[in-house]
């Protein structure tokens, strides 16, 4: 590779003009779905987050919502303020424009980081391997950062909305990074400012990055790659001492933090595998077999193969089942193995894998988290990228005719724009989606759960909606909430008029339109109104996988539902009450469930009790709430509420007064509640004092 030196400013100038044209192109491949909807995990992070949707920019408010995230050890306030952010200046929820371009925006500034990032570390080779510095440390940095950034498999990262925790996170973690490579470079030649600098990469990249995603913990084990991969040489005894330091240091601090949150959750590991319907030993012998997936869509990225949902993945259940498990664990040993061996001679090669692999080490471990998600490889992906396209250059260098690898490669890069134009007019709508991922993925439950609510909505065809439920239950046994929804949507089905078939004609086909599949429901009729009534295997169905299944966060929410249903439409779901009651209190007892779910179990039941006039199981409810967390602001409102329906009206008072006055209370909901009922408690002394 011989190219002759060019000037400084025409570095940059080609630099720049290649990152506005990626940047040309990344409009060009997410436009069609910056206009889409929020999805799956959106509403539970984001639209249905009370304290996101802020009034003002007032301190208060901007705490509260930056404070609102609870799906994180750390809360990831810095996502959860930007949310909130959006919604304040996009007047609302609606225009998802807003949310999805701030998402691009961060993918554009992500994108220029890959190039600076790609940049140093392949000057840094060059300088090892004594290559002239030229042309190619120009344009591999600029091929890397395009195929990365129109990559299909990062598609995730910007149009779902709640994933800007990843690329944010993303955002703080190359940047730290840099930083610590300019100070490593300093530290080879010696230069005094060195170690200061790579501290404050470390430092500055792991805890801005914590506050987004708490795999940002990673930094200083990215940092021992790149250590490894492209500092290799000798060194001064003095800057060896030092580098031990900069590298044992962060991974101890990391260490006892990791050790203290073990220590105050101390079912953060086992316990959350309470609420998975895989093993620990199964999700450690199924995740190489989806490393290697996460290869496959990163080598040969066709469009079918993409989904939001990956939820029809067969677990590993031993080595041998399926066979495929053993073939990825052993392949993965290999590539291991070949980093260490080949470290010396094919860096870039060493740096690939072990990039890869250190950044899924979190996500893709031992950690009881969903077995696979695309957005995980948002910063992972980097190494097999560059590892590729620098392979790809050194091959084609040898060429005589340039032409040839240079076609390649432009088609190459077209068809990955191509590829993610198509998904991302996928993602223009729930209804596209939602028909994409059941074309290509007809045995994920939770693509038939979202194909069941476009059944519902807008089509108002609960016959569709309950068949698609019932096949997502059947796929997803584990997920007793399908079933949960099923009963309130045939509660609701007589609200208004509706697509139900004049027969009862059954069809072998659930996707056949306007047919019950077998063993489903009945259609009878009640004040001349038709409505669905569900088999009564389905109600045996909820309670069984109750009492034995785990007890998810939609599981509660479906409860959550059922119970509103119950309370606010009691001309169509009062019937329901014996059933809220025993499955709620089932939920609630079952040592699968966890105390953050219990929190909301516990007001299902005691709105239940009070609605029914039955104080004195209410009141139990209101001992629980105490013993699950004393201090939680939902719960003590919702104990004083108890107390002041019994007329105990001091301990109600004191009740709100003690988590009001430790300022416990920052949502403004919850704030209002609590106005609200002292307000009332005033009155109800005023009346008694009058009598």
């Amino acid at each position: 590779m011989r190219f002759a030196a060019q000037p400084a400013r025409d570095k940059v100038l080609i630099a720049l003009g290649s990152l506005v044209a990626i940047a040309a192109a990344i409009i060009l491949a997410y436009y069609p779905g910056l206009h889409g909807p929020f999805v799956f995990d959106d509403y539970d992070n984001i639209v249905n987050k009370n304290a996101i949707a802020i009034q003002s920019l007032s301190h208060t408010d901007l705490v509260s919502a930056a404070l609102s995230n609870e799906s994180g050890i750390f809360k990831r306030p810095l996502p959860a303020l930007s949310f909130a952010l959006n919604y304040y200046f996009s007047a609302g929820f609606t225009n998802t424009f807003s949310f999805k371009f701030t998402n691009l925006i961060i993918h554009f500034v992500n994108t220029g980081l890959v190039y600076w990032f790609s940049s140093l570390l392949l000057g840094i080779h060059a300088e090892n391997t004594g290559f002239r510095r030229g042309k190619w440390q120009i344009w591999l940095p600029c091929l890397i950062a395009a195929v990365w950034a129109l990559h299909p498999l990062q598609l995730t990262a910007v149009l779902y909305v709640v994933q800007r925790i990843t690329s944010l996170s993303t955002l703080f973690v190359l940047a730290g990074l840099i930083a610590f490579v300019y100070g490593r470079r300093l530290l080879r030649d010696r230069h005094p400012q060195g170690v200061r600098l790579m501290w404050i990469g470390l430092l500055a990249g792991t805890i801005l990055g914590l506050a987004c995603k708490e795999n940002a913990a990673l930094v200083p084990l990215y940092a021992l790659v790149i250590e490894f991969a492209f500092f290799r040489g000798p060194t001064h005894s003095q800057n060896h001492k030092i580098l031990m330091q900069v590298y044992i240091i962060p991974l101890v601090l990391l260490g006892l933090l990791a050790l203290f949150l073990l220590f105050r959750h101390s079912d953060l590991i086992l316990g959350a595998y309470n609420l998975r319907e895989f093993t620990l030993g199964e999700r450690l012998l199924t995740e190489p077999r989806i490393l290697w997936l996460y290869l496959g869509l990163l080598l040969l990225p066709t469009s079918n193969r993409f989904s939001l949902f990956h939820d029809d993945i067969t677990v590993s259940t031993g080595l041998f089942d399926p066979w495929t498990t053993s073939l990825a664990l052993a392949g993965l040993i290999l590539v291991i193995v070949a980093a260490w061996l080949n470290r010396r001679k094919y860096p870039v090669l060493s740096f690939a894998i072990l990039w890869f692999l250190v950044g899924h080490s979190m996500e893709s471990s031992f950690i009881g988290l969903e077995l696979v998600y695309e957005h995980r490889n948002y910063l992972p992906s980097l190494g097999p990228i560059a590892g590729t396209v620098y392979g790809i250059a050194v091959v084609s260098g040898r060429f005589k005719n340039k032409s040839v690898p240079l076609a390649l490669l432009l088609l190459v890069i077209g068809a990955i724009i191509f590829t993610t134009h198509v998904l991302a007019k996928v993602w223009a709508s729930e209804q596209g989606l939602a028909s994409f991922m059941l074309k290509h993925h007809p045995k994920s439950a939770k693509s038939h759960a979202m194909a069941a609510e476009l059944y519902l909505h807008p089509r108002n065809d609960p016959v569709q909606a309950l068949n698609h439920y019932k096949i997502a239950a059947d796929l997803a046994p584990y997920e007793t909430r399908h079933l949960i929804r099923m009963v309130v949507i045939s509660a609701f089905t007589a609200v208004q008029p509706v697509n139900i078939p004049p027969s009862t004609h059954v069809s072998t086909h659930a996707s056949q339109d306007r047919q019950i599949s077998p063993g489903l429901a009945k259609i009878t009729t009640n004040d001349e109104r038709m409505r669905l009534t569900l088999d009564q295997t389905i109600y045996d169905r909820i309670t069984q996988q109750l009492q034995s299944q785990p007890v998810h966060a939609r599981v509660e929410e479906m409860l959550r539902d059922l119970t509103d249903c119950i309370l606010q439409q009691p001309d169509y779901c009062g019937y329901l009450y014996d059933h809220a009651v025993n499955w709620n209190e089932l939920a609630l007892n079952s040592p699968r469930s966890h105390d953050s779910i219990r929190k909301s179990l516990v007001i299902n039941l005691a709105k239940l009790y009070l609605e029914h006039g039955d104080l004195e199981r209410a009141m139990q409810m209101a001992n629980r709430s105490g013993e699950i967390d004393p201090y939680h602001p939902t719960l003590a409102i919702m104990r004083a509420n108890i107390y002041f329906f019994a007329n105990r009206l001091d301990d109600a008072e004191k009740t709100i007064l003690s988590v009001k006055q430790a300022g416990l209370i920052n949502d403004n909901e919850n704030r209002k509640q609590a106005e609200k009922l002292l307000s009332m408690i005033r009155l109800q002394r005023g009346k008694t004092g009058a009598e």
